[in-house]
Formats: C-alpha cells, structure tokens, sequence
C-alpha cells in the first residue's frame, strides 16, 4: 500500500486530470484496505466485492470533491460505508414492500390465476408458492395467526378470540410472525426481487 502522500498527491492530481492509470494506482495501493473494510462491514466475501466495485465507482465519479481534509484511504473508507448502507436501505426497502399489511393482503393467495402476461402470472404463482413454504415453517401458533389474518383476514379481536390471547398478545406474536417470516424470505433474495 503506499503511504507516500506526495506520490498519492500526485497521482490524484494526475486521475483528477483523467490519466486512468493514476486512478488504477490509486484503486491499487488501497484495494487491499477497502477489501478488509468492506468484508468486516458484511462479512460476506461476494456482497464485499460488490462494494468495492461501487466505491472505486464512486470514488472516480467523485474525486474532484475529495480535498484532502481527511487521508484518502479515509475517505474510501466512508464510500464504502455509504454504499453498505445504501444496500441495507435497499434490502430492507424490498423487504417492507413485500410484509407490508396491505401488499401481503393483496397477495394471489387463491388458485385462480388473473388472465394476462404469462410471465407474470408464473412470477405470482412462484412468489405465492415461495411465500406459502415460508409461512410453513413458522412455529404452528405463528402459522396460524399468519393464516388467518393474511389469507382468511380475520381481524385481530377474532384472533384474539379463536387463540384464547388477549389482543395484545396476538398484536406482539404477529409482529414477531412477519420479522420471522421476513428472515426466512431474506434468505432467497430472488423472491423479494421484481
């Protein structure tokens, strides 16, 4: 890794001036670093690289805004903290589409399949199927107040009822059902993905 910061100096003035080859020594002599930050921040080896990427992406896209106020390795650094944390934002974006109350309710939960695209109706018909082994591998009480609420929707207060819980209760295990549920989703990515 360099650590001459007259040579990093040089080299940013000269990548600031488009020489590619500056900005490629550059990415050389802190790959290493931004690899390790990246991987602690996911510690998973394929997201990692995927965040490196993003942040020599960003980095050459944003370099004229780098001063020089902190190190550049910093400054690489905090990119890549961004982009991990863009990703989490958007991971958890698609997972709230998806357990959001009312999309679950709308949800084909039927064997009627809608006339249309056949691509799409396939698509419905897998993410129903994917969703359905989901919810079978809550715990039974979790299974059954999903059920309920999602594909017979019945209100809570009925619930309550049926289970014998105060609807308190019943308010608590669903959400703990849908962070469950949503876990077991997060596992297969495709199936958040439209």
């Amino acid at each position: 890794m360099c650590d001459n910061t007259e040579v990093i100096d040089l080299m940013l003035f000269r990548a600031r001036q488009g020489d590619r080859q500056a900005f490629d020594s550059l990415v050389g002599s802190h790959y290493d670093r931004v690899k390790r930050f990246a991987r602690r921040l996911c510690n998973d080896g394929e997201l990692s690289d995927d965040i490196v990427a993003d942040t020599f992406y960003r980095a050459l896209r944003s370099l004229n805004t780098f001063h020089g106020d902190s190190s550049l390795s910093t400054w690489l650094q905090r990119i890549a903290f961004n982009v991990w944390f863009d990703q989490r934002k958007q991971v958890a974006r698609r997972r709230e589409q998806y357990l959001n109350d009312d999309v679950i309710a709308k949800q084909p939960w039927g064997h009627e399949v809608k006339r249309g695209d056949p691509l799409n109706n396939v698509t419905s018909e897998l993410k129903r199927e994917r969703l359905m082994q989901a919810i079978d591998q809550l715990p039974p009480l979790h299974q059954r107040m999903v059920r309920l609420y999602y594909i017979e929707q019945v209100s809570y207060r009925d619930i309550a009822d049926q289970c014998r819980l105060p609807i308190g209760t019943v308010k608590s295990r669903m959400n703990r059902a849908r962070i469950s549920l949503s876990q077991i989703l997060d596992r297969d990515i495709d199936f958040l993905v439209e």
